[in-house]
């Protein structure tokens, strides 16, 4: 009876140990998710929280990307041998919402039936592992893998804790998405709704400099703008300037950038082929521009003088000295 007492005894202190470890992680993680400033900051920290958690051997973080799923942190040993054709990694955990185990290669072939999931189980050398959705205010953004190179077992503990985890970051995600978005909403002109100068040169470097060909820069600027002013008031002048962007938006392609420089003034950035399609798009941005408007009066005309600097990909443009230049 001692020694059955004394053996539930350590049982249960070992039991407390573990919860009590558990339970500092958690408070450490939710400090550092606290201070997290991307999304790829809070990834990694996460690989690096649940690695340490679980004594994992491998972990990865996959996040939505449009219709799919992308690894942008830690590392999957499974995507080599991965079934061709077949859903990214994560997906069916995101898309089921709840905590998956597997406790050996047989039994991945459950969750995903006929691709031969246990042959690419042992290809990648894994035994084991848990994935759980990353879920925030009930939105599933991604999910979490742990992997092990090695038979393991899994107490009750190990669930809750993923899930803790894996939600933990993805409040992170989801509060620098949220920052990030209300950042760019503050940076854009409150007249026309375009971007400001800065947020031009944020889209560009962002969406257009990482694969050119040359690289277009057109500055825009009203010819007859002050008279509207002068004549109509500064709210026709602000009517001008909104019609004004929705003819820019409409003329330029989708992948273009488009901001408000100020005042009367406009900057479009496009990645080309040849310097004559940059000739080619300004002289459209002329044409529409000097279209009729409406609301003005038809001795009120509005042109547009047209700067065009195009440049190659054979160095990294710096964008304020093109703008400058156009």
């Amino acid at each position: 009876a001692r020694s059955a007492f004394q053996l539930g005894f350590q049982g249960a202190e070992a039991k407390t140990e573990r919860g009590r470890q558990r339970l500092q992680i958690l408070l450490n993680a939710a400090v550092g998710f606290g201070n997290v400033r991307t999304e790829e900051d809070a990834a990694d920290l996460l690989v690096d929280v649940a690695q340490r958690a679980f004594a994992a051997s491998f972990v990865s973080v996959h996040l939505r990307d449009g219709e799919g799923m992308a690894r942008i942190a830690g590392v999957n040993p499974l995507e080599p041998f991965w079934p061709e054709g077949f859903r990214p990694t994560g997906s069916l955990t995101l898309l089921g919402g709840q905590v998956v185990v597997v406790r050996s290669p047989e039994q991945a072939e459950d969750y995903a039936p006929g691709v031969g999931m246990p042959d690419v189980y042992r290809a990648g050398g894994i035994h084991a592992a848990l994935a759980s959705p990353m879920m925030s205010h009930g939105d599933a953004l991604g999910a979490m893998i742990c992997y092990f190179d090695h038979p393991r077992e899994f107490d009750e503990e190990a669930v809750p804790l993923a899930e803790a985890l894996s939600n933990q970051a993805a409040q992170a995600i989801a509060r620098v998405r949220l920052e990030e978005t209300l950042r760019r909403a503050a940076m854009h002109d409150e007249v026309t709704g375009l971007p400001s100068r800065r947020l031009v040169e944020e889209d560009v470097t962002r969406n257009l400099l990482p694969e050119y060909t040359a690289l277009s820069v057109i500055f825009i600027d009203l010819d007859g703008f002050k008279s509207v002013n002068d004549r109509l008031g500064h709210a026709a002048g602000d009517a001008l300037l909104r019609e004004v962007g929705t003819r820019l938006r409409r003329t330029i392609r989708q992948n273009d950038v488009l901001g408000r420089f100020g005042g009367d003034e406009f900057i479009a950035v496009a990645s080309i082929e040849s310097p004559g399609d940059a000739a080619m798009l300004a002289d459209r941005i002329r044409v529409v521009i000097a279209e009729p408007y409406d609301d003005l009066p038809s001795d009120l005309p509005i042109t547009a003088s047209v700067g065009v600097v195009t440049v190659g990909n054979d160095g990294a443009p710096i964008m304020d000295q093109l703008i400058r230049a156009a």
